[in-house]
């Protein structure tokens, strides 16, 4: 898949871990689904038992009181609010997913994490300047050398968010044109807010015809890897 906006060019065509998809302030970038088989199956299951759960705390209600050891109502009681509190957690905490998924703005200059659950829900869980961030980098792990993650850090702090899995040539790929992107976007941005002095043309500038050369030329600049 090519994706593409009108500033910002990717070339994912033969992409199989990491998907693209453009948008009007951006693009959107999020882990594949074909290799989250295992999550989505763990992710049904707890919100089977969560459910059951919840079910639990009203239907034992129903039970003899023979069954229910000390005061029934109180018991009850605490039964009821130990399956649903339980259910409503477990269920919560499927909901949320486990694929990844990065919004780049590149309009207002914000990096929004969030996470996919099964039924292509997304939750936003952080929400970034990206004048905040002091690096992007690739952590590969030994253990899974076939995974490499994409990780930030943010100016001023020692934790570091992982924004995406995959391949790891994808990954690298993915890094260098992300930093290339942000590097881009913040430039773009300053040269907006600084103020422009017109002076008055002279006679020579005036009759000058613009030409190509005076186009400014962007280069490809990455963020500090580590």
């Amino acid at each position: 898949m090519n994706a593409s906006t009108d500033k910002f060019d990717f070339n994912s065509a033969t992409w199989r871990s990491v998907s693209i998809v453009p948008m009007s302030t951006g693009y959107t970038v999020y882990e594949a689904e074909d290799r989250f088989r295992r999550e989505r199956i763990a992710e049904a299951a707890l919100r089977i038992a969560g459910v059951c759960l919840i079910l639990a705390g009203y239907v034992q209600w129903f039970l003899p009181d023979l069954l229910i050891h000390g005061h029934s109502v109180v018991a009850r009681l605490a039964l009821t609010a130990a399956f649903m509190g339980t259910g409503l957690v477990l269920y919560l905490f499927a909901s949320r997913g486990f694929r990844k998924e990065v919004h780049f703005d590149t309009h207002a200059k914000r990096i929004r994490m969030a996470r996919v659950n099964a039924g292509d829900h997304s939750m936003i869980s952080h929400d970034f300047a990206m004048a905040d961030i002091e690096s992007l980098f690739v952590n590969r792990s030994a253990a899974q050398p076939k995974l490499a993650s994409l990780d930030m850090r943010l100016k001023g702090s020692a934790r570091k968010f992982s924004l995406m899995r995959g391949a790891p040539a994808e990954i690298e790929n993915l890094h260098s044109q992300l930093s290339r992107d942000i590097k881009i976007a913040l430039m773009l941005s300053q040269k907006a807010a600084r103020p422009i002095r017109v002076k008055p043309a002279s006679k020579a500038t005036a009759t000058r015809q613009a030409s190509p050369m005076d186009a400014p030329v962007l280069t490809d600049v990455t963020l500090a890897a580590e």
